[in-house]
């Protein structure tokens, strides 16, 4: 038997098949296709950036035009799910195949409006998942998980602190006794992210321009740091820029809101501590106002 592999342009080729003597001859089939190559390689769980395949060759025929496929590693058994619902750019299609330019498994499109979701119980090994458009391209994000939820579950002893009556400039940092316990009182080890969410007149409870910031030279811009610890002892010092609470939202490590905060295991307790600095000018006096921030929890994934 022949193969014969290699890269071609559009246009007319010929082809010629004998018998290696003059008295070979017999039956045969031949077989012309295009190779399949992935273009990345990922391992589940995954999330992708976002891409764009217009204007690259469709090198499978599932749909008419281009695509990218993804050769997906699944680490464990389990039930997944497979999605580009994340962005809606265009319509997108998903094949889900036990080799390269295949649908074998499973596919699907329009699930979640224009969007695609394929959920589907797999066996740890490789497959192949294929993106492509309706008739049309655009910028995706590929998105596969196991669908499995983890027990998820977080235990406060309150949830706010009372700073008191602060003249501008003044700090007010918390004391034993004001910080707040955070217990994994689920059953999956996880992390802690905070992000500041808005300032709020409470007389009127409409928010202020109040903005958290690195300094308070600026008019309404306060400090507010946070570290978590796994002692029930007010923190040595907080530091500056790791525990600074900013309006996007940070993950806790050991440096950053640290020393504690992420990996927590369950039944497991940590402590929040918390810093704040009022702001040198305001616009806002008089009035209570509260500040509001998000804890965020997550699934610590090794």
């Amino acid at each position: 038997l022949s193969q014969l592999t290699g890269v071609l342009t559009a246009g007319t080729y010929y082809l010629t098949i004998e018998g290696l003597t003059s008295s070979d001859c017999g039956d045969y089939v031949l077989d012309i296709y295009k190779e399949c190559v992935p273009d990345f390689t990922v391992t589940a769980p995954y999330i992708s950036p976002i891409r764009n395949f217009c204007g690259e060759s469709d090198d499978c025929d599932l749909q008419t035009g281009p695509e990218h496929i993804y050769e997906v590693i699944i680490p464990a058994d389990g039930d997944y799910a497979i999605s580009t619902c994340l962005l809606d750019d265009f319509d997108t299609w998903l094949g889900l195949g036990t080799d390269c330019c295949l649908a074998d498994i499973a596919e699907n499109d329009d699930s979640c409006g224009l969007q695609s979701t394929i959920i589907v119980s797999l066996v740890a090994d490789t497959y192949y998942v294929t993106v492509e458009g309706i008739d049309t391209c655009g910028d995706y994000i590929l998105e596969i998980w196991d669908t499995t939820t983890p027990d998820i579950a977080v235990c406060l002893t309150t949830d706010s602190w009372d700073a008191g009556t602060l003249n501008v400039s003044e700090t007010n940092t918390m004391e034993d006794g004001d910080e707040i316990s955070i217990e994994n009182c689920g059953t999956f080890p996880f992390d802690l992210g905070l992000r500041f969410l808005a300032a709020i007149d409470t007389t009127t409870w409409d928010t202020i321009p109040w903005i958290p910031g690195n300094v308070i030279s600026h008019i309404d811009t306060f400090i507010v740091m946070a570290q978590f610890t796994d002692l029930v002892t007010v923190p040595a010092a907080f530091n500056k820029p790791a525990d600074l609470v900013i309006p996007s939202l940070k993950w806790s490590t050991a440096t950053i809101y640290g020393p504690a905060g992420f990996n927590i295991p369950a039944t497991e307790f940590d402590y929040l501590w918390l810093e704040f600095l009022s702001p040198a000018f305001s616009s806002t006096y008089d009035v209570p106002i509260q500040i509001c921030i998000l804890l965020r929890v997550r699934p610590h994934l090794p």
